[in-house]
């Protein structure tokens, strides 16, 4: 066991059952120190809790999984979660039988104290696939939406009457890059600015409808508008403009 230093846990979601927030449930995951690299492989270690305990009481952090469980279970726990990484897969370390899981319908696979996942160096290794599965799903994710904008941005452009030839023009760019943005396939992607100004490129009259926007937001509704859509978002911030 080891003594609790400021850092962030791995999952925020419990699993998917009626009773998951039970009194007395105890939760064992992965615990990152916060400000050290996720693959260093120092400082790594697991973090538990318990629903219900009250403020104060001990929460401690192991080395190991499997001390962890058997800490939580010389204190009385009889139901335990654990998970090695933030797939939000759950395995049931606790007493008798496993719960059923009603997303699978199947009950929660145990969690063996020989799964190598539940070391110090099986955890880092968890660590370094799951970090590259992640990096993969975000690429995908970021792909998608550029070519979910692209589409939407040739729609505009096709609605308007326009050619790429025009829109480049207008915009001041190489051909070759407004079709590179209409596949998805631009890299970088522009930023909100530049989208700003496709938008007002991919309608009429132009250049005499363009209106100056008060501000060009840092932060603002891009993650909450249709589908991510960052073009969505140039696409309120000239409608904005105009009324």
């Amino acid at each position: 066991m080891r003594e609790r230093t400021r850092g962030t846990l791995q999952f925020a979601t419990y699993p998917s059952t009626m009773d998951a927030n039970e009194l007395g449930t105890v939760y064992i995951a992965p615990y990152y120190i916060e400000g050290e690299p996720r693959g260093d492989t120092d400082q790594r270690s697991w973090s538990s809790w318990q629903i219900g305990s009250p403020e104060g009481t001990d929460r401690p952090d192991f080395d190991d999984l499997s001390e962890g469980v058997v800490w939580w279970q010389a204190r009385g726990a009889r139901r335990i979660f654990v998970t090695f990484d933030a797939s939000q897969r759950y395995y049931w370390a606790g007493s008798g039988h496993p719960p059923i899981d009603p997303e699978t319908e199947l009950p929660f696979p145990r969690f063996s104290h020989a799964d190598p996942r539940g070391r110090h160096q099986g955890l880092i290794a968890t660590i370094r696939v799951d970090d590259e599965r992640m990096d993969q799903w975000r690429a995908a994710r970021a792909f998608e939406h550029q070519r979910r904008d692209g589409v939407r941005l040739a729609s505009r452009r096709l609605a308007a009457g326009l050619s790429v030839e025009a829109v480049a023009q207008r915009m001041g760019v190489e051909l070759q890059w407004i079709l590179d943005l209409e596949s998805g396939a631009l890299e970088p992607f522009p930023n909100l600015e530049a989208w700003v100004e496709l938008v007002w490129a991919t309608q009429d009259p132009w250049p005499d409808k363009r209106q100056p926007l008060v501000s060009m937001p840092t932060k603002g509704r891009w993650g909450s508008t249709i589908d991510n859509s960052i073009l969505v978002w140039a696409e309120e911030l000239v409608r904005d403009a105009c009324t």
